[in-house]
């Protein structure tokens, strides 16, 4: 008898740690989704907007892919990195929005082992912002200046590129403290992604956008080895929502965002 109630409370134990381990465990249908807990308009709102009505780009998509895969997103809102470092440790079932970086996640391939961009989350290109007055120029190449500091956000993929020219990085946690980095003339530009830096440059009429991208990139929703290892059909399911949703639908999603200088505009 003893020897049975051991057993039982065992297994009992090791049940309740897998729960524990794995966030999709008590309820499959539910995904723990990591976000950068800095908002950035007009693609991530402010931390506590997820459920409201202007949320930002990314979560009116992630509010399609639920209604398309039939699934239903908690979100957990920390800095971009440890988002990433979570997801490597299966403490999330997935992120949005990265780059392909293949020890960053899992994402969706083709058939030839490369990122299948037409399931990609959405695509971005950075741009570099600079006072009117400046002379600093960008071929698409390289630069025509030397030694020159340039502000980026931190744990973007955007940081590497710049690291290669040569450049020297100032990487802060958003997009407003390096308009005013750049304002006060600790750094000669800054790169951003196009939505979000415009969105920030109409506070500022002495900033210019350089007309060629630094990098135009596909952006995915990663998700974790955890979860692909123990549910690949939903995940694969996830994918294919994201397809759908390239085109009129997530150009009619980013509309009512377009031109409006910020969250406060939406009110």
């Amino acid at each position: 008898m003893k020897s049975r109630l051991i057993i039982t409370l065992t297994i009992l134990f090791t049940i309740s740690v897998i729960f524990v381990a794995n966030p999709i465990a008590a309820d499959a249908k539910t995904l723990l989704i990591g976000i950068d807990v800095q908002d950035n308009f007009p693609s991530i709102g402010p931390t506590g907007t997820e459920n409201g009505l202007n949320p930002g780009i990314f979560i009116e998509e992630m509010r399609y892919i639920e209604k398309k895969a039939n699934i239903n997103f908690k979100y957990k809102r920390i800095p971009w990195k440890k988002c990433l470092i979570n997801l490597k440790r299966g403490k999330l079932d997935g992120v949005v929005c990265g780059s392909y970086k293949k020890e960053r996640g899992v994402f969706p391939m083709t058939s030839a082992g490369k990122p299948d961009s037409k399931r990609r989350f959405s695509d971005s290109s950075y741009y570099l912002y600079v006072k009117k007055d400046s002379d600093l120029k960008w071929n698409g190449k390289k630069f025509n200046k030397r030694n020159i500091r340039i502000g980026a956000q931190l744990g973007f993929s955007i940081v590497a590129v710049l690291k290669k020219l040569g450049v020297r990085v100032d990487e802060v946690t958003s997009i407003k403290i390096n308009f005013r980095k750049l304002m006060k003339g600790r750094i000669i530009g800054l790169a951003a992604h196009e939505d979000s830096g415009d969105a920030a440059m109409v506070d500022y009429s002495n900033v210019k956008k350089l007309k060629i991208p630094l990098k135009t990139k596909s952006y995915y929703f990663i998700m974790s080895h955890q979860i692909f290892k123990s549910n690949p059909k939903l995940v694969n399911k996830i994918w294919k929502a994201c397809a759908t949703l390239q085109g009129k639908k997530l150009k009619k999603m980013k509309a009512k965002y377009r031109g409006k200088k910020g969250w406060a505009d939406l009110k």
